[in-house]
């Protein structure tokens, strides 16, 4: 059983029509602080400088040689709680595919660009 496997489904806070269309309108950017495998694919520990992130989103793995690698966010987790999206301001677990342990380093971000 994996890192998710022990969250419970948390009821979403409801956030203002404002305050959503506001962070959907910024850059996504995920500090990762730290990072391990599970079954389920690397979970990268961090916080949300910007944006919202949702799962089955495809964001950018920005390291720190300013090279980059598409990934796809299978999951989230806060506090042993799974959720379904991701805002600015929260310390969160995401777990990511198409990457292994030894390509992420601390400092590295998770982006994604708004068109």
């Amino acid at each position: 059983m994996g890192l998710f496997g022990l969250f419970k489904k948390k009821k979403e806070v409801p956030m203002s029509g404002m305050q959503i269309i506001e962070m959907k309108n910024e850059d996504f950017m995920f500090n990762i602080n730290a990072f391990n495998m599970t079954d389920r694919g690397l979970t990268l520990t961090g916080f949300i400088t910007g944006g919202m992130v949702l799962v089955g989103d495809t964001v950018k793995l920005k390291k720190a040689d300013n090279t980059e690698i598409e990934v796809q966010i299978i999951g989230i987790g806060k506090e042993k709680e799974v959720l379904e999206v991701g805002y600015r301001g929260e310390s969160l677990d995401i777990i990511i595919n198409n990457v292994t342990i030894d390509q992420i380093t601390p400092g590295d971000m998770l982006i994604k660009k708004k068109i």
